[in-house]
């Protein structure tokens, strides 16, 4: 078009007020992405800014989704168009059919109106006049026209580009939302699964106690499809983070072992743990991580067995000095696979065909799962199947191996060699399991005889005695047919100069145990039995002296503080008001050679890190003077803090209080009661070796001593012993301290609860009911964390109606207070052996102890050795008058105390 022709049409448009650009048919989204991209530019190149551009192109892009949501296709064009003397942009979009929603865009353009014909028709008018009243668009006509014809291919794949991206960014956050939805389903499921426990310990007729375990039952098989979708939906959103920490192979094997044998032992199936005993036990990954791919695989295996076995083997695939890639295999004898079934079976939300989930149910998850933990592991995993036959799924993956694991082998070799030449004698019914054992023990140097029942073993123990050549040991399966190993063991054992003989049973169950014991039968093994397990068993039996591997439990503990070499000595604050948390995480952290300090609340927490140096701040949320999230805050105000990182430590671990986290600043979070890999991983993860105190002296831990092992708790109605040790690395002494100061701290709080809910003082409520729920969850309290927790929702929402609480809360926690009552003692009295009283000696050690409290000094061993010397020569009363002084650091009142207690031994 000629310069002369565009001067005629914008003579034409003047008189009319408009001259058309161009005209399109809108039939889909992809249409109205590129009309709406040929109008952005339009705009721009009419003098319209960027931003409002696109608020342009936008608004007409909502408008043709408007129409379009009505009929299947219409009509749209541009002009440049006059109104009220000004030129700009008109939109007219045409409809034959359907119906136009109410529409305001008056935000946006200057006049915008939308006409309905009788015959239903619709037209819609919009008009945008130019920033600029000086631009004039008769120069610009032929240019528009002809940009806005052209093919818009280059637009178009942009435009896919973006909606690529977009899917992407939809998958993420579909992962997200999923993520987000199980943690949320997870909290109230929990509560399902607890409380139904709880109830189970009570009287309950036998329909009610049917209803309530097939109620926890449903519970946790939910929890488990939970849990699942939350692993893919993780791993689908990129945030499946592996752990590196150091582990024990056995401790996992163990787990699995106690995991699946009750599920084994129903379907009568027989579990057995091919492990050999050259394969390095003390690593660096993911124990729950390659424990949760154990327990699916082997869970499968049972699901889908109805007889035979499951033999679960490790083999050693590749070994360097600091690394190890391991090959587990799972075999089952169960239905077995097609060859089509495999090709689909790691595929997520898939299983082997719809039968399949009729019959077994399921997800189709797990593998999946496995299939995405064993890459981050750097392994592979397949599947080697005969249909009917049975299945073996088979992974690989790699480990870090511990400095000390060279040691640790040569150990376990110089133990195998003082079995070297033993004769014994296996006996099992299962193929499997007969072959397995008689390898293991042939890998010792042992010469081994196999025997398939109790009367082939007799025979076979009495020939071996005509010859002059005995067994010395009888590794006896307990259920055999025709006879059982006890059976046969009582027989063996009539004979003279019998074997030594150690059962082995998939049934732990007492009434077998007490049968061994009267068979005269001298060890016992729970099978799946492992390889550490079956060699500390035949060196007990056998009378071999062990030399301790440095994997066991306390060299664990000496693992597990190298792996804190990089770090020793970094100053650590910990802002906690809770003293029995504080106790806990004073604990943890020094037992791995940490440097750290303590503030009660927030303010303080603030005061103390302007003031110092610290490498890492665990912060709790809930605290009086100033909460956690308020002193992260303030601290990532100053610029001196912005970096360092702040960990929140809170018992309430759902998404929404995590987010309020990392608003307010902080890097991790950590869930109360504390899980100590979890602690230790996040401590690695974020303390920076720059901070490493060569000069911080701190002793490495040692192993306890007898009297500190031997400790032995009573049972704790309403408490769980066994959690709340492992809460502190199974440390009883800090235990029992723990448990005292329980008690002394939550003497007043029902009252104090009363009290404010009285009061309406709310506020405090919450903070006391939060620190009881706190508190009793470290202890294993669960019951009275449950009640606690109730109370704190309530004074938080100012709920009236608790009126049938106040009795429970009275009822747990006083079950809790008289249940720590049955200790006793403060724990340096019951810790400490008692010894033999010296009148001489304890003057003079009370003497040594009057010098040092005058000083304000508190030496606790040579307290506790005074007590431990007086212990049943004074009062009771008296000595728990000095526990509390020394416990409160009173200086005046425990000189009172000895003076007091002196006169008394001396009267």
């Amino acid at each position: 078009m000629n310069l002369e022709t565009v001067i005629k049409e914008m003579e034409q448009a003047s008189k009319e007020g408009s001259i058309k650009l161009a005209e399109y048919s809108i039939e889909d989204s992809p249409s109205i992405v590129d009309f709406r991209n040929k109008v952005k530019r339009l705009a721009l190149d009419c003098q319209f800014s960027r931003v409002n551009s696109v608020r342009l192109a936008t608004a007409v892009s909502e408008v043709c989704h408007n129409f379009l949501s009505t009929c299947d296709s219409f009509n749209v064009a541009l002009f440049f168009s006059r109104n009220a003397d000004l030129w700009g942009i008109e939109l007219e979009l045409n409809s034959a059919v359907g119906s136009v929603t109410s529409m305001n865009y008056d935000y946006i353009f200057d006049y915008f109106t939308v006409e309905t014909a009788s015959n239903h028709s619709h037209k819609l008018t919009a008009f945008k006049r130019f920033p600029n009243p000086n631009f004039y668009p008769k120069e610009h006509v032929d240019i528009q026209r002809n940009k806005l014809n052209q093919l818009s291919q280059q637009e178009l794949m942009r435009e896919l580009e973006i909606s690529l991206e977009k899917t992407k960014e939809a998958d993420v956050a579909k992962g997200d939302f999923l993520a987000n939805m199980s943690h949320e389903i997870r909290t109230p499921m929990n509560a399902v699964i607890g409380l139904s426990e709880l109830v189970l310990k009570t009287q309950l007729t036998s329909k009610q106690h049917d209803y309530i375990s097939k109620i926890n039952s449903a519970g946790r098989a939910l929890l488990g499809i939970i849990n699942d979708i939350l692993d893919i939906s993780k791993i689908e959103a990129g945030k499946m983070e592996m752990e590196s920490i150091p582990f024990q192979l056995d401790k996992v094997f163990d787990d699995l072992c106690t995991i699946i044998t009750l599920k084994a032992q129903e379907k009568g199936l027989e579990v057995i743990f091919s492990t050999p005993p050259e394969l390095p036990n003390s690593l660096v990954g993911d124990p729950l991580r390659l424990g949760q791919i154990l327990t699916n695989l082997c869970n499968n295996a049972i699901k889908f067995t109805e007889q035979g076995d499951i033999i679960v083997k490790v083999t050693n695939c590749e070994q360097l000095n600091e690394w190890v890639k391991l090959k587990f295999e799972i075999k089952d004898t169960g239905i077995g696979l097609k060859p089509e079934q495999i090709q689909k079976l790691f595929s997520a939300f898939s299983q082997a065909d719809t039968s399949t989930t009729r019959k077994y149910g399921g997800t189709g998850l797990g593998l999946s799962i496995c299939q995405n933990l064993v890459h981050l592991m750097n392994g592979d995993i397949w599947v080697e199947s005969v249909y009917q036959e049975g299945s073996s799924f088979i992974f690989t993956a790699e480990f870090g191996v511990l400095d000390k694991e060279i040691e640790n082998q040569q150990e376990r070799v110089y133990n195998w060699k003082k079995l070297k030449g033993m004769k014994a004698l296996v006996v099992d019914d299962n193929k499997s399991a007969r072959d397995i054992n008689q390898e293991l023990l042939n890998s010792y140097s042992l010469e081994i005889s196999t025997a398939v029942n109790g009367f082939e073993a007799i025979d076979m123990v009495k020939k071996a005695m005509a010859e002059d050549s005995p067994y010395e040991l009888v590794l006896m399966d307990w259920q055999m047919p025709e006879m059982n190993g006890i059976k046969a063991s009582e027989i063996i054992k009539t004979l003279d100069c019998p074997p030594k003989i150690i059962l082995m049973t998939a049934y732990g169950r007492e009434e077998v145990v007490l049968q061994a014991s009267e068979a005269k039968i001298d060890g016992f093994l729970v099978k799946p039995v492992s390889a550490s397990a079956l060699l500390d068993t035949v060196m007990e039996v056998m009378g071999k002296a062990v030399v301790s591997d440095s994997s066991s439990q306390n060299n664990e503990s000496e693992a597990l503080y190298d792996s804190f070499a990089t770090v020793r000595g970094a100053p650590v604050l910990l802002v906690e008001d809770n003293e029995v948390n504080q106790i806990i995480a004073i604990e943890l952290l020094e037992s791995v050679g940490l440097n750290v300090e303590v503030a009660n609340n927030g303010k303080e927490g603030v005061d103390k890190a302007l003031d110092g140096k610290f490498a890492i701040i665990l912060m709790d949320l809930q605290m009086p003077v100033m909460d956690g999230l308020e002193a992260a805050r303030v601290l990532r105000e100053q610029p001196t803090q912005r970096e360092l990182p702040i960990i929140a430590m809170t018992a309430n671990a759902m998404q929404q209080d995590r987010e309020r986290c990392a608003e307010a600043g902080m890097n991790d979070h950590i869930a109360k009661p504390i899980d100590t890999s979890e602690l230790y991983s996040k401590l690695l993860k974020w303390i920076d070796p720059k901070f490493k105190d060569d000069n911080f002296e701190f002793a490495s831990p040692q192993q306890s001593d007898d009297v500190a092992d031997n400790v032995a708790f009573p049972e704790l109605p309403g408490i769980d012993v066994e959690e709340g040790l492992s809460r502190v690395n199974d440390d009883r002494i800090l235990f029992t301290k723990l448990l005292n100061s329980f008690s002394k701290n939550n003497q007043s709080t029902f009252s104090d609860l009363k009290t404010s809910w009285a009061d309406k003082d709310y506020s405090q409520g919450e903070i006391t009911a939060h620190t009881l729920k706190g508190a009793s969850a470290s202890l294993g309290a669960h019951r009275l964390s449950q009640v606690a927790f109730t109370f704190e929702q309530a004074f938080k929402l100012q709920d009236q109606d608790i009126s049938e609480s106040w009795n429970e809360l009275s009822s747990a926690l006083q079950q809790v207070l008289e249940s720590i009552a049955l200790i006793g003692l403060q724990p340096e009295v019951s810790l400490v052996q008692a010894q033999e009283f010296d009148c001489k000696v304890v003057i003079a050690l009370s003497a040594e102890i009057r010098e040092q409290l005058e000083l304000g000094e508190f030496e606790e061993d040579s307290i506790a050795n005074l007590i431990a010397m007086i212990q049943g020569h004074v009062k009771a009363d008296q000595i728990d008058r000095l526990n509390d002084a020394v416990e409160i650091y009173d200086s005046d009142e425990a000189l009172e105390c000895l003076d007091t207690m002196l006169s008394s031994l001396q009267g």
